[in-house]
């Protein structure tokens, strides 16, 4: 789990299959260390992790990432220069499985989008 260690949920907005959360990146976490080390960069794989626990938070239930059908690195987050992010995931259920539409963003700078199904 990386809530409270990597990052910190600030706010969490979940209306009908909507969650808007903001998230405060801790840029002294080990991780930024080793990746990378002159230009601490977030990776990829904790993104979709964030996606994962933040849904966990909202629907107050455990989840397993089952496909990532799209996944858009669109520009690098450097903790040093960004250090509160917004997401926005919308979801839907279909026998079982929830389908999501997540994204990263600071501003009007969009960092990472996902479309993924988790159980």
């Amino acid at each position: 789990m990386l809530k409270e260690q990597l990052y910190s949920l600030e706010t969490l907005t979940h209306e009908n299959t909507k969650i808007v959360a903001t998230i405060t990146l801790n840029a002294s976490h080990d991780i930024f260390k080793g990746h990378f080390p002159n230009i601490p960069v977030l990776p990829g794989v904790t993104m979709m992790q964030m996606v994962k626990e933040i849904l966990e938070t909202a629907l107050n239930r455990s989840l397993l990432i089952n496909t990532a059908g799209q996944l858009k690195f669109l520009q690098m987050v450097n903790p040093l220069m960004v250090k509160q992010l917004e997401w926005e995931i919308d979801y839907t259920t279909v026998d079982e499985k929830i389908q999501v539409k997540a994204q990263m963003k600071a501003g009007e700078t969009t960092f990472f989008k996902m479309t993924g199904t988790l159980s």
